[in-house]
């Protein structure tokens, strides 16, 4: 998925604007800014990992949502990360920026990410970590059951293969026409 081909939204940027600096210095290095109590970092001392290993929670964010996200940060932290996705999607520093969209979210009354109200802060941000660590992405709550049915239905139906038996293997008989040969035998045969 490219993430240019999905802008991130105005909410994107509402919620990680305002930490913009925060998410860079993640990005830049992990164990900048120990102060702060990011859940993320927590999960990676709790596991007795290092904070430059991958955090593999996106919670239930879309595949799309994610992309915006991946935008964002493109667009506002330091071009030198454009193109070198490799060093930082999936680590530390995109981690937090994911807890802080599930957060901006969540919150209620707006000034609750606001970094004068640390307490208010801090608890929307496990909130939004619990979400991230449990949540189950909306593309696999959203099933298509119908379409699943019918997809499985269409390659049965059509199973050109010897596990179809006599009549999938030859379905169109003897007559089938040199292109349906063709598709079988990957180009090779004739009547």
């Amino acid at each position: 998925m490219n993430p240019g081909a999905y802008p991130y939204t105005a909410a994107i940027d509402a919620a990680l604007r305002p930490f913009r600096d925060e998410v860079a210095a993640l990005i830049e290095d992990p164990s900048a800014s120990p102060e702060l109590n990011i859940p993320a970092r927590a999960y990676l001392k709790e596991c007795k990992k290092p904070l430059n290993c991958p955090v593999p929670f996106t919670g239930n964010l879309s595949a799309e949502c994610a992309a915006r996200i991946m935008n964002w940060i493109e667009a506002h932290i330091d071009e030198s990360i454009r193109g070198h996705r490799a060093n930082w999607l999936g680590l530390l520093g995109h981690a937090h920026a994911v807890t802080l969209v599930l957060a901006g979210s969540l919150q209620q009354p707006p000034h609750e990410m606001d970094p004068q109200h640390e307490d208010a802060r801090q608890k929307l941000l496990l909130q939004a970590w619990q979400l991230q660590r449990n949540g189950v992405p909306d593309e696999f709550l959203h099933v298509d059951v119908d379409r699943e049915c019918l997809d499985i239905f269409e390659k049965r139906l059509f199973d050109m293969s010897a596990d179809a038996g006599e009549a999938g293997e030859k379905q169109w008989g003897k007559a089938a026409g040199l292109e349906s040969i063709q598709r079988r035998t990957g180009g090779v045969g004739s009547y």
